[in-house]
């Protein structure tokens, strides 16, 4: 009995406890870098946000939550809406903290849990806010990996999707960085690599102020 409660305790002690700490810009990345860092950025309400309200993250989310049945309908109304939107960031100063990793050698990428149907969207609006996640990304080939730019999605989750691209890439960081304004996205990435998760929720924050609620169920209802 000794020896079971033991082998469990220790089974319990090794699984890795994500550690995540909320940051308030962007610039605070930059304290977290050691040597043979890599650094993950989310895109979505992380890099950027959409300018229409249908393509925006919130949209997605809220309507998924209110009408659960219908993930089908979500789902397409908010693609097609993704592919002629344009974006905006969330901080002006994101591009530059982004090419002073890069300048310093630091390896950088994005990490999405958009679907490969808004690849060319998504490399559009990347290149519209001055990014180039090609620059310093740990290089393989993958069909999942577009110019630094790793998809993930439900099927595909961002931990294991990223434990496979490093195993390819015969990369192997001393530490590992997520940015994102999702819990969940940090909790999957540190559980599978152990990384630290940075959680960015100024877009949740702000939500108040500048999200129409209204609005966004009047248009998901249109047919």
């Amino acid at each position: 009995m000794k020896s079971y409660l033991f082998l469990l305790l220790f089974a319990v002690s090794c699984v890795t406890v994500p550690k995540i700490h909320e940051i308030k810009t962007m610039s605070e990345v930059e304290k977290w870098i050691v040597p043979n860092t890599l650094v993950l950025f989310d895109l979505d309400n992380t890099i950027f946000e959409a300018t229409d309200l249908v393509a925006h993250a919130n949209f997605f989310n809220d309507m998924l939550k209110k009408y659960p049945g219908q993930r089908e309908k979500t789902l397409q109304k908010t693609w097609g809406a993704i592919k002629k939107s344009d974006v905006k960031l969330i901080e002006p100063i994101t591009p530059q903290v982004i090419r002073d990793l890069q300048n310093q050698g630091v390896a950088v990428m994005a990490l999405t849990s958009r679907d490969m149907e808004l690849l060319e969207p998504t490399l559009r609006q990347v290149k519209s806010v001055g990014i180039d996640f090609s620059k310093s990304c740990p290089k393989a080939s993958s069909r999942y990996i577009h110019e630094g730019i790793l998809f993930a999605d439900d099927d595909y989750p961002k931990g294991p999707a990223l434990l496979a691209y490093l195993k390819k890439a015969n990369f192997r960081p001393s530490r590992i960085i997520l940015v994102d304004d999702l819990k969940r996205n940090l909790d999957s990435v540190g559980r599978a690599a152990g990384a630290i998760g940075l959680y960015y929720p100024l877009v949740d924050k702000k939500r108040h102020l500048e999200w129409d609620e209204k609005e966004a169920e009047r248009r998901w209802l249109e047919q």
